[in-house]
């Protein structure tokens, strides 16, 4: 799983050329991207992790330089109140880093013997801190970084194999709100604290029956809406296949959940039955805060031997305006697979973070103007 909440609004900043509406358009930069980051207070900010390198603009994603001469790892996030201090993974995926220049150089702050996946900030807490990763713990930090201690442990397990927790998710407007998800062999839970990590409850209504690791990674979940009892979560099994697909809408914070898998594009790919197609494979969600009833997904449909979702036979970027019911594609992305989307809702502008670079699409009018969290993107 893994978790984007973006908006807040910019007015009057410039873009650029940027393309009509109904199109996904780049101009860079020029390297295989696994998440794009808008910092929530500056849409002009973009930041995107690549293969190589990690990438700025400063100008909305017209142009990008590359900050630094050591490449980071996949998961990146800010300080809300402070757009030169930034904490990401190492590569190794086994020390959480901290920078205080944009990006530029970085410094560690934790090192774990285990694989950490993600870490994240509180966006309404300054100087809180999760991350989480193999053995089934998470950590969290009160000071930025300095100091780290166990949020929630699991203790001992005799599974087969190491119990993870990923990803972790916050939600802006929400202080002290924290969800992550506990994978397990053949099964798995979500764990929910709305006093910022000092205590738990699991479950929430739904225990996930299959949530263990495979392919190219874990399931994703996101959320949306406010306050620490109505948040809605947004979540997707792992192994999706044409009779046992599960995109999870929960409500008030999971108490209720409804499958709104069957109107999503790609649910039944139009490829010959004797060709074994998954799908669709939900790899990333992007839900709207403040009671909106939007929300994003990016999807691929894949053979079963695929060993990467970058394997994708299809690929497509999607939107419902009614928390799932019905869904629509944005445009025609494929056959880029967007591993990340950002949203800058004032403008209209969709961002996702694919393996030639970062894309965006021009909404028009169709997005509903809301406060922003985050934004990013390229024209061409």
């Amino acid at each position: 799983m893994i978790l984007f909440v973006s908006m807040l609004a910019l007015v009057g900043h410039p873009m650029g050329t940027c393309a009509a509406a109904g199109s996904w358009t780049t101009t860079g930069p020029h390297d295989s991207i696994s998440q794009v980051l808008v910092f929530p207070t500056d849409d002009l900010v973009v930041y995107a992790v690549g293969k190589h390198a990690l990438w700025k603009s400063k100008d909305g994603g017209t142009t990008w330089a590359q900050q630094g001469a050591v490449p980071i790892g996949g998961s990146i996030t800010t300080d809300p109140r402070d757009v030169q201090t930034m904490y990401a993974l190492s590569t190794d995926s086994k020390s959480v880093l901290k920078s205080t220049d944009g990006g530029v150089t970085w410094r560690v702050l934790l090192t774990e013997t285990d694989l950490l996946y993600q870490v994240v900030a509180d966006w309404d807490t300054p100087g809180l801190l999760y991350t989480g990763g193999y053995g089934g713990a998470i950590l969290r930090s009160r000071d930025g970084g300095s100091s780290w201690e166990k949020a929630w442990s699991i203790g001992l397990y005799s599974g087969f194999s190491s119990p993870i927790v990923f990803p972790i998710a916050t939600l802006r407007g929400v202080p002290g709100l924290v969800v992550a998800g506990l994978h397990l062999y053949h099964g798995g839970a979500l764990l929910v604290s709305t006093d910022a990590g000092t205590t738990w409850t699991s479950g929430h209504g739904y225990t996930l029956d299959r949530i263990e690791l495979s392919y190219d990674g874990p399931s994703v979940f996101a959320l949306g809406g406010t306050g620490a009892v109505e948040p809605t979560i947004y979540l997707a099994e792992a192994i999706p296949t044409t009779s046992d697909s599960a995109l999870l809408r929960g409500d008030h914070l999971g108490g209720t959940w409804t499958n709104i898998v069957a109107g999503l594009p790609l649910a039944t790919p139009p490829y010959p039955p004797n060709q074994g197609l998954f799908g669709p494979r939900v790899i990333s969600l992007l839900a709207l805060p403040r009671g909106s009833n939007r929300v994003y997904a990016a999807l691929g449909a894949t053979f079963p031997d695929s060993t990467s979702v970058r394997d994708a036979l299809r690929t497509a970027v999607v939107a419902s305006d009614d928390r799932g019911g019905t869904w629509h594609e944005l445009g025609h992305l494929d056959p880029h697979v967007a591993t990340s989307l950002s949203l800058a809702p004032v403008m209209n502008l969709l961002y996702a973070a694919t393996d030639e670079g970062v894309y965006r699409f021009n909404l028009g009018m169709t997005a509903p103007a809301l406060p922003r969290t985050g934004a990013g993107g390229a024209c061409r």
